[in-house]
């Protein structure tokens, strides 16, 4: 019985240290970056769509509004 209260607590404590961690990444505003290298690993298709639509937005150059001076 004693093994696995051990293994109960270790998990517990596992688990209440990936909480906190998660609470720190996302004050900090790290959360996106650790989620894109879970996107490299697990799903690859998902960070070339996410490439691609970047690149595509930085190669759109902004129209002039008509209230513009020329």
């Amino acid at each position: 019985m004693l093994p696995y209260v051990v293994f109960a607590a270790g998990l517990a404590a596992v688990m209440y240290g990936m909480w906190q961690f998660a609470r720190f990444a996302r004050r900090r505003g790290v959360d996106g970056a650790l989620m894109s290298i879970a996107d490299d690993l697990y799903h690859p298709a998902a960070k070339e769509q996410q490439e691609e639509h970047r690149m595509a937005e930085e190669r759109m150059v902004p129209r002039p509004s008509p209230s513009d001076d020329p």
